[in-house]
């Protein structure tokens, strides 16, 4: 499977051992009844199941975060998990659903209290395209992420997408397709 600037799988045992000791306190954190708490654990805990690579963890997870920040009415978590889910759908290789939940999340940050994460959907869809061969594409959702990221002015944000929008050029002007590489 083709992968473009993905983020690697973790092997640090510390980092396994967070994970199990977040599962265990997500549970006490049921129990409480924090709905706050347990959403931000909840995509936490989503984002670490992908890096450890256990997908359907992570979309267990990730989906429940998001059905509660639609039940809460919180429009910005919701676009974090939208982008989060379609990340992890992209990393079991099931393209077409990630396309969904970029696509989703795009649409829900055209609403101001959701704006925040316009950029990320933008970075996510094309990283999807990308590994999916359509580079014109992809080079198109990276300048608009790149937009975006301008006008945030976060340099870590800026040097992100710079570093997609070179490999992508290094890609097209070589006409590579193996992307394994990246």
């Amino acid at each position: 499977m083709p992968v473009f600037l993905r983020d690697t799988r973790s092997e640090d045992p510390a980092f396994w051992e967070a994970y199990g000791e977040g599962r265990a306190e997500l549970e006490r954190v049921r129990m409480r009844g924090d709905a706050q708490i347990l959403l931000r654990m909840l995509g936490s805990l989503g984002t670490y199941a992908r890096l450890l690579q256990r997908y359907a963890e992570s979309v267990e997870l990730l989906q429940e975060a998001l059905t509660l920040s639609q039940t809460l009415h919180l429009p910005a978590f919701e676009a974090a998990n939208l982008i989060r889910l379609g990340t992890a759908y992209q990393y079991a290789g099931q393209n077409q659903v990630a396309e969904h939940y970029f696509q989703e999340a795009l649409k829900l940050t055209e609403r101001p209290e959701a704006s925040a994460y316009r950029d990320f959907a933008w970075q996510h869809l094309g990283k999807l395209l990308a590994e999916e061969g359509l580079f014109n594409e992809a080079r198109g959702c990276f300048l608009a992420a790149l937009q975006l990221r301008q006008d945030k002015g976060d340099a870590d944000l800026l040097a992100s997408t710079q570093a997609a929008l070179a490999a992508l050029s290094a890609l097209m002007a070589a006409g590579r397709t193996d992307l394994d590489v990246f």
